[in-house]
């Protein structure tokens, strides 16, 4: 019982507790899109490369845009940039929720909307740590790093499974949810950020934006370089969840359901690698 109150301990804090909650069920919508929008493409009788190309344009815009939000968010107020980034990827969600639903959807438009989303997950993604981070103290770091996992994880098994049996009703409703989370998420981060403000401005200053500070950390803390180069590894390793639509309807000759019951199994691996280390 001692781990498990000493994990949960970040959880005390009413502002973590808040946006652990709320993020959790973004989780759950993300993996939600993530899994309509492959069985999607799919089903456009699209060929392997370009089924492929969902991975890569959720991927790339880390790559583009990861650096630029991590330099941003020491020279803004982070609540209310994660307030915008999250508006950003629920108008977009909630776009591709419509054209679907109006039947306006094609092959071209669904890789432009993973792109869109990429784009707004790789700027919110940086800030989101670091925002978070800020609200525990230094020794509840990793507590707080495990009970990110465990959310994202469970989440990627609730929402594949969710994405699955919500492929049988309706797509779009698949979007729409991941949407409403979005939006939720969004409305939280405006919250602390009315709330927050007063303090925001008696903060020390914040660091002047340039882009040699997104290198001081790799100069500073040599660990980070091997830590770069294996989550760069990771995302061409990642990519093979991408063909699993190849392979159940292709090969395997099932339905939407097993498809998430399958993705799913993603999410219970890394929760009991994360129970291993």
């Amino acid at each position: 019982m001692l781990g498990i109150d000493k994990l949960i301990a970040p959880l005390s804090n009413s502002k973590v507790f808040t946006l652990w909650i709320v993020n959790f069920l973004s989780n759950i919508g993300s993996f939600a899109h993530l899994t309509g929008t492959l069985w999607l493409v799919k089903q456009y009788n699209s060929s392997n490369l370009e089924v492929g190309l969902v991975h890569v344009l959720y991927s790339l815009p880390f790559f583009l845009f990861g650096m630029i939000s991590g330099v941003l968010i020491d020279s803004v107020n982070k609540e209310r940039y994660l307030f915008f980034s999250n508006f950003f990827l629920a108008i977009i969600a909630f776009c591709f929720g419509f054209s679907v639903f109006l039947q306006f959807d094609s092959m071209s438009l669904s890789l432009f909307f993973c792109f869109l989303i990429g784009v707004g997950s790789a700027l919110t993604s940086p800030a989101w740590q670091a925002t978070i981070s800020d609200m525990v103290p230094l020794e509840r770091i990793k507590d707080l790093a495990i009970l990110n996992g465990l959310s994202f994880n469970i989440g990627r098994i609730i929402g594949s499974i969710l994405g699955g049996f919500l492929l049988l009703v309706s797509l779009s409703s698949i979007y729409f949810f991941n949407a409403f989370s979005y939006l939720i998420l969004a409305m939280v981060f405006l919250w602390l950020s009315l709330k927050t403000q007063n303090e925001q401005q008696k903060e020390k200053p914040k660091l002047k934006l340039h882009w040699s500070n997104a290198f001081l950390p790799l100069r500073e803390i040599k660990q980070l370089k091997f830590l770069l180069f294996v989550t760069f590894l990771t995302f061409f390793i990642h990519s093979y969840n991408t063909l699993l639509p190849i392979v159940i309807l292709d090969i395997v000759n099932s339905d939407e359901v097993l498809f998430g019951n399958i993705m799913s199994l993603f999410g219970i691996g890394g929760i009991v690698c994360g129970l291993l280390l």
